[in-house]
């Protein structure tokens, strides 16, 4: 009995209109929508408020999948959801911590760059291209080798150790390092 549904209440219901979609019309207008291609032979998948079975607004990742014969003809179609609400529940978690130290750092002057260790690149605060003189919907990642060129010449070799160390994960997951910058003006 998936969602405390017995097999008899959904049997022959059109997908949409099965009591998971329930008071979820933009849903149910989206899977409408989209069987038609699935049944010329597309899949179709997006992320889709659904009810659970406590009556909560959950998400799924959704496919409908077609099921096709030796000839390519479709003959069924596969509905899969994945419940990935505590997914979309970080990531807003994670998103609204971002813009509070955003904001945070902003108000307090504090200027901030990420190391991308992959890429070898940093990416620069709003604050920090300020600071060095540059527009804020710049969109840029500094080489890691061009720190010296704003880093004041005292603290260079420090910096450039405790970037060596993040990106050789020597250090621990956050990174904190106070050092001087090289102004433009």
């Amino acid at each position: 009995q998936p969602f405390g549904f017995r097999r008899e209440t959904v049997l022959g219901l059109p997908f949409w209109d099965t009591p998971w979609w329930r008071d979820q019309a933009e849903s149910q207008a989206k899977l409408k929508a989209s069987f038609p291609s699935v049944l010329d032979g597309e899949v179709y998948q997006e992320e889709l408020a659904f009810q659970g079975p406590d009556g909560s607004r959950r998400i799924s990742d959704f496919v409908f999948t077609p099921a096709t014969d030796d000839d390519g003809n479709v003959i069924f179609v596969v509905a899969n959801g994945s419940d990935v609400t505590e997914r979309h529940e970080y990531q807003t978690a994670i998103r609204l911590n971002e813009e509070r130290i955003r904001l945070a750092t902003a108000a307090a002057g504090v200027a901030t760059f990420q190391i991308d260790p992959v890429k070898r690149k940093l990416h620069w605060s709003d604050e920090l291209k300020r600071l060095l003189g540059r527009p804020p919907d710049e969109h840029f990642g500094v080489e890691i080798g061009d720190v010296n060129k704003w880093v004041h010449t005292e603290d260079q070799e420090r910096v450039a150790t405790f970037i060596d160390r993040v990106i050789h994960d020597i250090e621990e997951a956050d990174h904190w390092l106070d050092h001087r910058i090289v102004r433009r003006n």
